[in-house]
């Protein structure tokens, strides 16, 4: 009689275990996915091909893992909680040649890193120049989220909230070229800066959304939709940044044939990377230019480099759109409706240059003076005897929230109904709209009729400053647009046609005079 007792102890903890099994599987849903892509592009040895100098090789491999999950909670303040978590790795490397241009007959190769003067290769035809990018790019993200809802007499709420945090990174070289004599991309506005410079980037944000409703009658209603989102980008450092975006919609049925909607929000958007870690300015002029044709042992060709360490900007704000919207919609007899609803985007602190002028000197030597000249040898420079002193004017290259812009308009939509007989629906569609931009940077200006060896130099004593703000881009708009569906059962097709008319179109630059009669112009001196 001990044996079968025993089984039915064995037995029971099973059955215990597979319905908790059970009942944890209904509740779980998980989805995991694995994903690898290899691409390859190269230039194939196609016999018939001319060889034009060129190459190009590329190789771009992907990894990624991604775990989805919903859990069914069932509780008051948690219905069902979701879950993300992934990762993601890139491998590119790139080769590529090419036949380099050289249209003005003289072609200086600036490479120079830091500040100084240096005797620069040229080249005075097209040339055959190589590059190659390396790029590892990867991150690493979660999600979480909760959804839960309440009922009360005519009303429904449905709650969603959440958080997520992304990290991504690139610690490889970027571009370079193969031979920094013969770069694929000579001159091209800096130096090649390597993709591990800029630091790894951890993003996080959280979000809270309220969808409530209330069925006043059976013809009425009132939705409102009311959230906000957190975002922080790199939290707990220097150069961290903080956003909140509130959004609020609401709808309301007047009547049965009557719905009036409306909406307003804030949505701010963080400096990028190029802002938070900016490259260093690269300034180069003509130091010394010597090209004897017929004593090339004598050619000299020398660059003076200034180098400017970019500062990340500090009171850096977030780039704020505040967006207003107003409209309705009629239902009309035969199934037709028409909506109508107006607009009004403004962004008051976009990001723009914030113009600072820093000044330094640069020399000049000429064969008149300050170069040391002996036929079939190298050209020697006196260093202390210069053909003059330049003092140059530069950017700092300072970003700020110097851009505004105001975009406005009305939008119209008419569904005209449909067309039984022949299956056929019309829809009209209209705008306008309305884009105003202006900088409230430093607006300045060189003086005109300045003597000659301003000119010649490239340099100015001074600035003009006007007032800033008072100049603007405008563009207006207004158009319709009918579109035509047509259904076509016995082929089992639809076939649709649309057309569009451009009634109004209007593009300027204001720039409102101004009384400068009391002959008080601001100026902005030079100074040492």
């Amino acid at each position: 009689m001990g044996r079968p007792s025993s089984e039915n102890e064995i037995i029971r903890p099973l059955y215990a275990l597979r319905r908790l099994r059970a009942r944890l599987l209904a509740k779980w849903h998980t989805t995991t996915k694995l994903r690898y892509a290899l691409g390859k592009d190269w230039n194939g040895k196609d016999p018939d091909a001319i060889d034009d100098g060129t190459y190009l090789k590329d190789r771009n491999q992907m990894f990624s893992l991604s775990h989805n999950g919903k859990i069914s909670v069932n509780k008051l303040f948690s219905r069902t909680l979701s879950y993300t978590l992934g990762m993601s790795f890139n491998q590119t490397d790139m080769d590529k040649t090419a036949i380099v241009p050289n249209p003005s007959g003289l072609l200086p190769i600036l490479t120079a890193m830091e500040t100084g003067y240096f005797n620069v290769p040229f080249e005075q035809t097209s040339y055959q120049g190589s590059g190659k990018t390396v790029s590892r790019p990867g991150n690493v993200y979660a999600k979480v989220g909760n959804a839960f809802f309440f009922k009360a007499g005519k009303t429904h709420q449905n709650f969603k909230v959440g958080a997520d945090y992304r990290y991504d990174w690139n610690n490889a070289q970027g571009y370079y070229n193969v031979d920094d004599r013969y770069p694929l991309r000579p001159n091209n506005g800096g130096r090649p800066r390597p993709y591990s410079d800029i630091p790894g980037l951890h993003q996080l944000s959280a979000y809270v959304e309220d969808n409530f409703r209330w069925n006043i009658s059976k013809d009425r209603f009132l939705k409102v939709q009311l959230g906000a989102r957190f975002t922080s980008m790199q939290p707990g450092a220097e150069e961290a940044t903080y956003a909140v975006s509130p959004r609020l919609n609401a709808s309301f049925s007047v009547n049965k044939w009557l719905n009036l909607r409306g909406g307003y929000g804030l949505n701010s958007k963080t400096p990028g990377l190029d802002y938070l870690y900016p490259d260093k300015k690269y300034t180069d002029r003509i130091a010394a230019n010597y090209m004897p044709q017929d004593d090339k042992a004598a050619q000299l060709l020398m660059y003076h480099t200034q180098v400017y360490n970019i500062q990340r900007t500090q009171g850096l704000k977030n780039a704020t759109n505040r967006k207003i919207e107003l409209g309705f919609d009629v239902k009309l007899p035969g199934d037709r409706k028409i909506s109508l609803v107006g607009y009004h985007d403004k962004t008051a602190t976009g990001f723009g240059s914030d113009t600072e002028y820093y000044i330094y000197e640069a020399n000049f030597y000429s064969q008149n003076k300050g170069l040391i000249i002996t036929p079939g040898a190298a050209t020697q420079v006196d260093w202390a005897n210069p053909e003059r002193v330049d003092v140059v004017f530069s950017t700092t290259g300072k970003i700020g929230n110097t851009n505004v812009s105001i975009n406005k308009g009305l939008e119209m939509d008419f569904d005209l109904g449909e067309i039984r007989s022949i299956h056929t629906s019309f829809y009209l569609t209209g705008a306008y709209m309305e884009s105003k931009t202006h900088s409230t940077d430093l607006n300045s200006s060189n003086p005109t009729d300045l003597p000659s060896e301003y000119s010649i130099t490239n340099t100015t004593p001074f600035k003009i400053v006007y007032p800033s703000g008072l100049q603007q881009s405008v563009y207006r708009r207004f158009s319709n647009n009918l579109r035509v569906v047509t259904n076509i059962p016995a082929l089992r097709m639809v076939a649709s046609f649309s057309g569009q008319v451009m009634w109004y179109s209007y593009m300027n630059s204001i720039n409102p005079p101004m009384d400068l009669s009391d002959g008080s112009i601001p100026i902005c001196p030079i100074t040492r």
